[in-house]
């Protein structure tokens, strides 16, 4: 009589590799892989970049994990590369882990790769979620750039008006008759005359009242 054995190979599921942030930098990029990772627990994000726009909650398939410390540059973070072999997505938190942006599908990315952009504050510390589209994982390869944020030139100020100059003050002064000066004569109807005014016309005072202009 023959022994039959039968041998059972038990092939244990591979459990989530756990996602442990890694740094990125300006001018860097990244070759990975999401298959087996963890997914992410944060909020949802609102696909402002693709021009149909949309809610991006963690995907199914594992998400790969980066930080990136603000550089007050643009930031511009794409999958449209040729080693990314799925759909991607990318999300982007600040150290509150509010969603600043977030795309599915780049524009002019083929394969429903993503790219996004933003400006990133100086000295705060943003993470960077790289998933796929519902359950989808797999490698990718992730560029990131940094370009310096144009700021238009100030207005040129306006130049302060000299401050009027003063006119000469006019005083009435008292002078003794005759005599021949060069001043305003006012007379008794207001009449101003820029003449040379001949004092012995007022023979019948001692003292004639002249309105004489100060230079």
């Amino acid at each position: 009589m023959k022994n039959l054995f039968l041998f059972i190979i038990y092939q244990p599921t591979p459990q989530p590799v756990s996602n442990t942030p890694s740094l990125l930098t300006c001018g860097s990029t990244v070759v990975d892989d999401t298959t087996n990772l963890q997914s992410d627990a944060l909020p949802n994000c609102q696909d402002v970049q693709d021009g149909v726009g949309g809610s991006l909650g963690s995907g199914l398939g594992g998400t790969r994990m980066y930080t990136f410390l603000g550089t007050g540059e643009r930031i511009t973070l794409s999958t449209c590369n040729p080693r990314t072999a799925f759909d991607t997505k990318i999300r982007i938190y600040d150290d509150s882990e509010t969603c600043i942006a977030g795309n599915d599908d780049g524009i002019g990315c083929s394969g429903f790769r993503s790219r996004v952009n933003f400006v990133a504050e100086e000295g705060v510390e943003y993470q960077f979620a790289l998933d796929g589209y519902r359950s989808a994982s797999g490698a990718f390869e992730l560029s990131i750039d940094c370009e310096a944020v144009s700021t238009p030139n100030p207005p040129t100020p306006k130049p302060t008006p000299n401050p009027p100059t003063p006119s000469s003050p006019t005083t009435f002064v008292s002078v003794p008759c005759p005599g021949n000066f060069d001043c305003f004569q006012n007379n008794d109807f207001g009449n101003q005359d820029n003449s040379r005014y001949n004092i012995d016309m007022c023979k019948s005072v001692n003292m004639c009242a002249i309105m004489i202009e100060c230079k």
